[in-house]
């Protein structure tokens, strides 16, 4: 990273501020592009580093670069056996967070008007909806997020390609 502008040290200064406002006991949702990896081995370095040097739980919802992204059996799998023990994978499921249900799915810049866009619309709220119903009977107040419902939510998002311009969260 220190190939980029402003990226000098960025190590240090992620580990400070994490830190600073994280604690142990807290959970963290990480919105994709967690590692330049191309493999599951070859992301490691980086989850060992997420895992024993930033406070609190993690849990990782895919973002679009996340090359290294498999089935969740291999991701827990490989989690389990290096003992990262503080990170979890968000894939079709949904965890229960200091009684908070987190379900989610990966964030995409979406034009719905494409062939292509529509395609990845459609499986994203599919897996919206897989998130939605593992936490069902969690919590009295679960909403109803299937079908049309999924889509409708992912299309209300706030304006992505407008975020992303603008260096924000999708």
């Amino acid at each position: 990273m220190d190939i980029f502008k402003g990226w000098s040290s960025y190590v240090d200064k992620i580990t400070e501020n994490w830190n600073g406002l994280v604690s142990d006991s807290d959970t963290v949702v990480v919105n994709g592009d967690i590692s330049w990896a191309m493999s599951l081995e070859s992301s490691e370095k980086d989850f060992s580093f997420i895992n024993s040097e930033l406070k609190g739980d993690k849990i990782f919802i895919k973002g679009n670069h996340d090359y290294w992204w498999n089935t969740k059996s291999k991701m827990d799998a490989f989690l389990q056996d290096k003992g990262f023990d503080r990170i979890k994978v968000l894939n079709n499921n949904a965890y229960l967070a200091d009684g908070i249900s987190v379900c989610g799915t990966r964030g995409w810049i979406n034009d719905d008007t494409a062939p292509f866009d529509a395609k990845l619309l459609n499986r994203e709220a599919g897996r919206l909806e897989m998130s939605a119903l593992a936490r069902r009977g969690w919590t009295a107040r679960s909403r109803n997020i299937r079908g049309e419902n999924a889509q409708k939510l992912l299309k209300s998002a706030p304006n992505n390609k407008q975020a992303h311009r603008n260096g924000g969260s999708r």
